[in-house]
């Protein structure tokens, strides 16, 4: 696997942190008590979906970085972060 497939895996890491981070920065409390439309929560959709895919590019750029350095995935995640 060559350097630039990490280097891209990284970058796609701090592009979706960044999004996450604008989610974030407009976040205000969710009220449980209020009834919102649903055009008022799709803000919470966009930040919970960033998440997950910040979460997701987190792993996938793990793997990619374990197979550069050792050349093989290991079977479970826990191996990969323990290995990492």
């Amino acid at each position: 696997m060559q350097k630039g497939f990490v280097q891209k895996s990284f970058e796609d890491v701090l592009k979706s942190k960044r999004l996450l981070e604008a989610s974030i920065k407009g976040y205000t409390p969710y009220d449980p008590k209020r009834e919102y439309e649903p055009e008022e929560l799709e803000r919470y959709d966009a930040m919970s979906f960033r998440f997950e895919k910040f979460v997701e590019t987190v792993l996938s750029f793990f793997t990619t970085l374990e197979l550069y350095l050792f050349g093989k995935k290991s079977d479970t995640l826990r191996n990969r972060l323990l290995r990492l």
